[in-house]
């Protein structure tokens, strides 16, 4: 199992790749299901210069443990850069995706990811979704 993230927007996302571009039937599903309506080629996978979202995760999680502020990891780095481009951001670990908590401030978002990084489970539960 792994955490994941994946991303919608209109606006085009240099350097992430689309669900559909990996041909990924889980994620291709998991996609379909979590953003009905929206295109494929719209939802991408959180991956930054070739760390994906687990490694993002575990790298915040040994940083918090040497007491660095969460506020200097990659991943909150990585996370406040993109939220503000997307209309949706969603957390998961494993094929846990079905109750994810909802929040609609990036500030809210970034805090929830702090608390989860925190944790010795290392392991975020969270739907981010822009507000109108």
């Amino acid at each position: 199992m792994t955490q994941f993230a994946l991303v919608t927007t209109s606006n085009a996302m240099d350097g992430l790749r689309s669900v559909e571009s990996f041909g990924d039937e889980f994620l291709l599903g998991v996609a379909a299901k979590l953003f009905p309506g929206s295109p494929l080629n719209k939802v991408y996978l959180l991956n930054v210069g070739g760390k994906d979202v687990d490694s993002l995760m575990l790298d915040a999680q040994k940083a918090v443990i040497d007491n660095k502020v969460f506020q200097k990891t990659e991943l909150y780095k990585v996370v406040n850069k993109v939220a503000q481009y997307v209309d949706d951001f969603v957390f998961w670990y494993g094929s846990d995706y079905d109750e994810l908590e909802y929040v609609y401030d990036v500030a809210d978002l970034l805090g929830k990811l702090e608390r989860e990084v925190g944790d010795s489970f290392c392991e975020a539960y969270v739907h981010y979704k822009k507000a109108d």
